[in-house]
């Protein structure tokens, strides 16, 4: 017959496995960031906080640019470097315990902001932008140079109320930074011969 202490022992045992597994398996392998699936949950738990509590929220989307032509170039395992470089860069970004990086897909990943305002956020695109310089100015690596990002930003409630609409939002305006970059890449090549 089981003692008493043994029962609590062997629950203590079960819980810690069903913690361990829960851990993992909201975890990207890769970068150790939450996956998507934690994005998806965390976001309408998030939104659903700051519509009860009238707090402002944002959610960035942030993509590697040019990162398949990077991988075909240097191979998948500079592509794997890049993409635990910038996850750490984020994860080390996040300032307080409200703010989650999430790995989004394969070169996207997503920064929450709760409680930020649509200024503090557009503040906070800029500073990472700036702080993302400095580093790669630290590396010696050239490869590691050549790497940039491109960001789009949605606030709740500025550009919607919904996940739906928020993460439309956020990829358009990623859509358009990336064309912005695009073209300012042409008017180097074009007017500023190698």
């Amino acid at each position: 017959m089981e003692t008493e202490q043994t029962v609590s022992m062997q629950l203590t045992l079960e819980q810690i496995k069903f913690r361990n597994h829960y851990f993992f398996s909201i975890r990207d392998p890769l970068t150790g960031l939450y996956d998507r699936g934690y994005f998806e949950e965390m976001f309408q738990r998030k939104l659903e906080e700051t519509l009860q509590n009238n707090l402002p929220l944002a959610v960035m989307i942030i993509e590697i640019d040019h990162f398949k032509r990077y991988n075909n170039i240097y191979g998948p395992q500079a592509g794997d470097r890049v993409l635990k470089a910038l996850s750490k860069f984020l994860k080390d970004s996040t300032r307080r315990i409200k703010d989650i990086v999430c790995r989004y897909g394969e070169d996207k990943f997503t920064l929450f902001l709760t409680g930020a305002s649509l200024s503090a956020v557009l503040h906070r695109e800029e500073d990472l932008r700036e702080r993302f310089k400095k580093i790669q100015e630290t590396f010696d690596n050239q490869i590691f140079e050549e790497v940039s990002f491109s960001i789009g930003i949605a606030a709740f409630p500025e550009n919607g109320s919904t996940k739906e609409t928020l993460l439309q939002e956020a990829e358009t305006n990623l859509l358009l930074n990336k064309n912005m970059k695009q073209r300012e890449d042409l008017y180097d090549l074009n007017f500023h011969p190698i």
